[in-house]
């Protein structure tokens, strides 16, 4: 996932429906937790494997490559106002990024 911030804000939390326990993952840790995604202006954050991620656990079902799962990412802006974005992401093996950085093996 790929976000941009106009004016700058940081993701402090996400909800989902198919679970309700998401936590928000700092990049090469495991298991640790962070409580925030920095967004500084103009400059594009990426959600991705290695890097801050959501992680999903006690899923209410299974999913399969190419499933739809719906979230909603809480943004706080500088003036601590909150907005409830909708995203909709794609289960995938790999980031959409790294499927244009390598070719197609046959």
């Amino acid at each position: 996932m790929e976000l941009l911030s106009s004016d700058g804000a940081k993701i402090v939390g996400v909800r989902s429906d198919i679970t309700t326990d998401v936590t928000i993952r700092p990049p090469g840790a495991r298991r640790t937790t962070a409580a925030e995604i920095a967004l500084p202006a103009g400059k594009l954050a990426k959600l991705a494997p290695g890097g801050y991620r959501f992680a999903l656990a006690k899923l209410t079902r299974s999913l399969k490559l190419g499933d739809r799962v719906a979230l909603v990412l809480i943004v706080e802006a500088a003036d601590g106002s909150r907005q409830e974005i909708p995203a909709n992401a794609e289960v995938r093996r790999h980031s959409v990024t790294d499927d244009h950085k390598h070719g197609h093996a046959h």
